[in-house]
């Protein structure tokens, strides 16, 4: 009996160890967070919440040190993004036959530069490198995006699994940890490269087609076309992860500094096309003035971003500054398809098309990767589609206007044809009159010859005719040589008479001088073609109750010479009469006045348009207390140079005057009054058109106004006299080019004011 209760004592104290054995087993397991893979179809997506992290604020701890420090719990909160930070986890294998794993454990902007060690117990069975910007010859696994190694447990092993990872971008360390078979992987990789062999097969043939059509047809809508079907090319290629697989494998620090260029290239070269295909400068300036601005926007922040890149390679700003201005610009294109589609014509309509079937795949696809919905399919693709259907629109758009442009071709070979066929007309009719004329003349000259013989047989008789029309000769000659002289004392009483009419003239104009009491610096080119000059400038002080104003004048007469004169000094005589009245406000009211004079003065209606004269001009009106101007002008413009201190982006400003003279026009319409607001420093000139239409260089032709603008923004920073000499210099140059002189085609005038 003793025996017995020995044997149940010792069975029930065996018991109780087993048993207490079993549950410190169970507590030791629990403590170890070990994950565990028991089916090989399990979704592995929240082993984030297994991972323990520790932050080496300054890089020191190796693989050795880092097992005897204390972990913590990750949570996903937001970590340093200018610390290392190592991470481990502890995996088992339930699954009896071996697979092989693809382990995630960072995002592309979650690990820069990463670090593996793999344990069994506490052997380091793997040491391997990833990361967004780790070389390919250092990785195991350099396909598609993100951190991540090969894993292949093998049954009931325990694993113990340290990372570390570092950023230089500036973006946070962030771990995303989750298990994938080589399958699924592969088969993901299979579905990128389809989908993006497809859309980069028509990319690059849509780049390349439209480049040969830019190189055949010298239109620069395709070249710019081309180069945004580039830079959209090597964005997707950048953003699947493509050009550091294939390009720069072993350089991937390159890849940032490619997608800004990418990015900045296809935005510029996207409002570049704009311009060109809708033609904004003609049909929507205000519009192609925005486009040129967006552009280079565009491409002054694609250059600060490199620069910091390069500096401080702060990869997190550049991509966030560039996110957001393209989502400026997207909004920016919004509101002008929302312009077009109230105002734009049937060859905008293509444009607004394809960039709202851009605009659709991408709300799409951002809707799918926000709300995170699983389609088995990259939502990605409905970006790629709108990429495809806006491409595939703007092509149409450009075939339509290629159509436009053969249809005008065609119009303009019709045209042509016609004037040959009425030149054939014109020569045939021609060459019957020349065979008419060489008929007529062989007659004439039959009958000459018989006088001629006639006349010599009566050459004895001539004779005696002969000396009495020596004679008649000579008393012709003594009367021609009174008509010379006579004739030479009326030229010089001319010449005498039109030289006190030019001094008449210069004393109606104004005299300079007046100018120094209200300008820094001025200076007046006035160079006639004849001794009188139809060109004049004109101006005048006036003080009234709202301030003090002055007026200054540059008008161009009708013709040159006397009857330009004439009319000049009318032109003068009208501005003394007509400014002189208080009632008037504007510098438009005074063209119209001075239009109104000059067409009663002259008896000009619609009726009567046997006299075209009148005059050009540009009117100034300047307040010397605010330096606000008004200007309204008659077929000639007004060029102000800013001050370089001003904050205006132009440096020359060039406005317009109205399309009609001061006299009868067929189209006649209101003049237009402009106000400008001016700052001391800045320059006015004011010019007729005898400069930019003077005929020289090499090749004979007009010195044009754009020359002459350039000429003035070059010669601005000098003083206003050596200006002058400076327009003469290049106005003797330009007659006298390559040993050859012409003759002055034109008055000349050009006035210079400094505020």
């Amino acid at each position: 009996m003793k025996k017995i209760k020995k044997h149940i004592s010792l069975y029930l104290k065996l018991s109780f160890i087993f048993i207490s054995l079993i549950q410190f087993s169970q507590f030791s397991f629990s403590q170890e967070n070990i994950y565990l893979i028991n089916d090989v179809n399990q979704k592995l997506n929240n082993l984030n919440n297994e991972l323990l992290i520790f932050e080496d604020s300054n890089n020191k701890f190796s693989i050795k040190e880092i097992k005897n420090v204390d972990f913590k719990k990750y949570d996903s909160q937001k970590l340093n993004s200018k610390s290392t930070y190592w991470a481990k986890i502890s995996i088992k294998s339930a699954i009896k036959e071996k697979a092989d794993w693809i382990f995630y454990f960072a995002d592309k902007r979650g690990s820069d530069i990463s670090e593996i060690y793999v344990y069994d117990n506490d052997s380091l069975i793997k040491k391997t490198k990833s990361g967004q910007f780790e070389k390919k010859i250092n990785k195991e696994i350099f396909r598609e995006t993100g951190s991540k190694f090969l894993f292949s447990p093998n049954l009931n092993n325990t694993y113990t699994i340290f990372f570390k990872i570092k950023n230089i971008s500036k973006f946070s360390a962030a771990f995303n940890l989750k298990l994938e078979s080589t399958e699924v992987f592969n088969n993901k990789i299979n579905q990128r490269n389809l989908e993006q062999g497809w859309l980069q097969g028509i990319l690059w043939i849509m780049f390349f087609y439209n480049l040969f059509v830019f190189v055949y047809s010298r239109d620069k809508v395709y070249l710019f076309y081309a180069l945004y079907i580039l830079g959209i090319a090597f964005n997707f290629f950048i953003e699947r992860g493509l050009f550091i697989e294939y390009i720069i494998p072993n350089s991937p620090i390159l890849n940032p500094y490619i997608f800004i260029i990418a990015t900045g290239l296809a935005s510029a070269a996207y409002f570049q096309f704009i311009r060109l295909f809708i033609d904004t400068k003609i049909k929507m300036p205000k519009w192609d003035n925005a486009h040129k601005y967006v552009i280079w926007l565009n491409i002054l922040i694609s250059i600060i971003l490199l620069i910091i890149l390069k500096v401080i390679f702060n990869v997190r700003f550049a991509i966030n500054v560039s996110n957001y201005l393209n989502l400026a610009g997207l909004f920016y294109g919004l509101i002008f398809i929302a312009y077009l589609i109230k105002k734009g014509d049937f060859l905008s309509r293509f444009f607004v098309t394809g960039a709202l079937f851009l605009a659709i795949g991408t709300i799409i696809s951002l809707y799918f990767l926000i709300t995170k919905t699983d389609l088995n399919i990259n939502p990605k693709i409905f970006m790629s589609a709108g990429t495809i259907g806006e491409i595939l629109f703007f092509s149409l758009g450009l075939g339509y206007r290629i159509r436009l442009i053969e249809k005008e071709k065609q119009k303009t070979q019709i045209k042509l044809i016609e004037q040959l066929k009425n030149n054939e007309s014109l020569k045939e009719k021609v060459n019957r009159e020349l065979e008419q004329k060489v008929k007529e003349r062989t007659i004439e000259i039959e009958q000459q010859n018989e006088e001629i013989i006639a006349q010599t047989e009566n050459l004895i008789r001539a004779n005696d005719v002969l000396i009495n029309q020596k004679r008649e000769i000579e008393n012709k000659n003594e009367e021609i040589t009174l008509q010379k002289s006579s004739l030479e004392k009326i030229l010089k009483n001319t010449k005498d008479s039109i030289n006190y009419a030019s001094k008449i003239q210069e004393a109606i104009l104004p005299p300079e001088n007046i100018l120094e009491a209200y300008f820094k610096d001025y200076f007046i080119y006035y160079k006639p073609k004849e001794i009188v000059s139809g060109d004049f400038y004109w101006h005048k002080f006036i003080k009234r109750d709202d301030g003090r104003y002055f007026i200054f004048v540059a008008g161009d007469a009708t013709g040159h010479g006397v009857p330009g004169a004439l009319v000049s000094m009318l032109g003068i005589s009208f501005l003394n009469e007509v400014v002189a009245r208080k009632d008037l406000k504007t510098a438009n009211q005074v063209l119209e006045i001075l239009r109104n004079e000059v067409k009663s003065t002259f008896r000009q209606t619609k009726e009567n348009t046997t006299t075209r004269d009148g005059f050009d001009m540009a009117f100034c009106v300047l307040n010397l207390d605010t330096l606000e101007m008004q200007y309204a002008g008659a077929n000639r413009p007004v060029l102000i140079i800013k001050n370089k201190n001003s904050e205006t982006v132009e440096k020359l400003i060039e406005i317009k005057g109205d399309r009609n003279p001061i006299g009868i026009h067929p189209r006649e319409k209101n003049f237009t009054n402009h106000i400008i607001q001016l700052e001391k420093g800045d320059k006015i000139y004011l010019f007729s058109d005898g400069f930019s239409d003077q005929l020289g260089g090499f090749d004979g032709r007009k010195f044009y106004l754009k020359r002459f603008k350039d000429l003035l923004c070059d010669i601005t920073n000098e003083p206003m006299k050596k200006q002058k000499a400076l327009l003469d210099e290049k106005y003797q140059n330009w007659i006298s080019s390559d040993n050859q002189n012409f003759k002055q085609v034109d008055d000349i005038l050009v006035m210079g004011l400094k505020i």
